[in-house]
């Protein structure tokens, strides 16, 4: 959680035009400051869950997921047995310009399902074509 958060705060601490609009997110949601966040509220928060997404993008907490295969299979021309410990760097792709064009800037519009007015065209052509499984954090 810690790791977490300490990314999150950073990247929204060095854009400060995202952490303007966050924070007016939060304020229509929570306008009174000793509110508590709710899963009810937490559906209205499009903004909040797209930071969080791109800033685990970016500072991933596991570089992968290791699976066991179900059934024999060949990978790549590789013969793969059944039962066999496969280890799959997914993090690898989230640096990938062709998966996230400008990879390395903290665009968390990619991640909002819906046109953004504040959102640049390419902005926009990016949240449209971003393949959502690419990365489930």
């Amino acid at each position: 959680t810690s790791s977490a958060l300490s990314a999150i705060l950073l990247c929204i601490a060095k854009s400060p035009q995202k952490q303007q609009k966050l924070r007016e997110e939060l304020l229509k949601v929570l306008p009174h400051k000793d509110e508590h966040f709710t899963i009810e509220n937490m559906k209205n928060l499009p903004y909040l869950r797209a930071c969080i997404k791109e800033a685990l993008r970016i500072y991933p907490l596991a570089f992968g997921n290791m699976r066991e295969t179900g059934a024999d299979l060949a990978l790549s021309g590789y013969r793969v047995a059944k039962g066999t410990r496969v280890f799959m760097t997914s993090n690898m792709l989230l640096n990938e310009e062709r998966f996230f064009p400008r990879a390395q800037e903290f665009i968390s519009e990619r991640w909002l399902r819906q046109q953004d007015e504040a959102m640049t065209e390419s902005e926009q052509l990016m949240a449209d074509n971003l393949n959502k499984f690419i990365y489930l954090p």
